[in-house]
């Protein structure tokens, strides 16, 4: 790091057989990058195991003009949620591409997720924003604000669930009806991490990606939330063939 215009960085931590990078490597890592004011472009990552840092870690990256991030393996799992996330990403209304995942993210109950609302903050402040990869609770019912207005976004934003907690598929449907409001341009796409490219995913993705135009059009037709009923129900298992449906996911 010799030019003090650098603008993109790759960097890896190596843990030894015994132990992970200290949190304290990560704080001394991001001193050092903050005199490069113009770094834009930036991934990071650690083995799988993960580093487990805290978010209040990264702190000193919120003074740069981040328009592209990978925190891959960096942060500790019980604070990948909607609040450490939002005052990550609070300063960079340059964002295009935000990756925050952990291969070892354990899917169950007791761990808070993020939840869909976390797009109304991307859309407020990060109006840029055309990638996201972020494990997801898909089984959170989304909570509508006061008035019952959610913010909207024009930009098409292409959503790669890096892993979710899969519930039923009106629980799906509910929440994509919630974030098309919020991004009508919105698709899912697979995540680019071969470890969750299982068949029953991309399978998942693909039968929801298919909703997408019904719950648009019902939408404009004025349908509360274009939400998932009765005829939609019988339609979707139509459609699919009656099929049993991939593991995590009901009908």
């Amino acid at each position: 790091m010799a030019s003090r215009h650098l603008r993109q960085f790759t960097y890896s931590f190596i843990s030894s057989v015994n132990a992970s990078p200290s949190e304290e490597s990560v704080i001394h890592f991001i001193d050092a990058l903050v005199s490069y004011r113009q770094l834009d472009d930036l991934f990071i990552s650690s083995p799988k195991r993960g580093m487990h840092a805290s978010f209040t870690a990264l702190e000193g990256l919120l003074t740069l003009p981040i328009r592209k991030i990978c925190l891959q393996n960096i942060v500790a799992n019980n604070e990948l949620n909607n609040e450490s996330l939002e005052w990550l990403t609070q300063s960079w209304p340059a964002l295009e591409w935000f990756y925050c995942c952990n291969d070892d993210t354990r899917l169950t109950p007791g761990l808070m997720l993020p939840t869909p609302e976390l797009f109304c903050h991307f859309a407020q402040n990060c109006p840029r924003l055309t990638h996201l990869y972020l494990t997801i609770d898909t089984a959170h019912a989304p909570v509508r604000p006061p008035g019952d207005a959610l913010p909207h976004s024009n930009h098409p934003l292409f959503f790669h669930p890096h892993a979710s907690r899969l519930a039923r598929r009106g629980d799906l449907w509910r929440m994509l009806a919630y974030l098309l409001e919020i991004y009508p341009r919105l698709a899912l796409h697979q995540s680019d991490d071969l470890a969750f490219s299982d068949p029953d995913t991309v399978e998942i993705l693909n039968e929801v990606n298919s909703w997408i135009p019904d719950i648009l059009a019902r939408q404009a037709a004025g349908t509360p939330h274009g939400y998932w009923d009765a005829g939609v129900a019988e339609r979707e298992r139509r459609r699919w063939g009656l099929r049993p449906a991939p593991s995590g996911i009901q009908g």
